[in-house]
């Protein structure tokens, strides 16, 4: 996870602040992940409430892996 050039820790399950976070960790944040469903029957959106895009984008991944859906209604 690049997070050694972040200036703002990460807060994990047990609402704890880390800049070192563990796989077990990461994996806790993604396992609640929540997305709504909008217009747009290709695509979701993320819960306003959840911190998944920072959470991805440091981990290398595009935010889009859960967002598009590729087959539609």
């Amino acid at each position: 996870m690049v997070i050694k050039h972040e200036t703002e820790p990460l807060i994990v399950p047990g609402n704890v602040k880390t800049f070192t976070p563990t796989g077990r960790r990461v994996l806790e944040i993604l396992e609640t992940v929540l997305v709504m469903t909008n217009d747009n029957p290709y695509r979701r959106t993320f819960s306003s409430r959840y911190k998944a895009p920072r959470v991805l984008t440091l981990a290398g991944f595009e935010p889009d892996i859960y967002l598009d859906i590729r087959d539609g209604p």
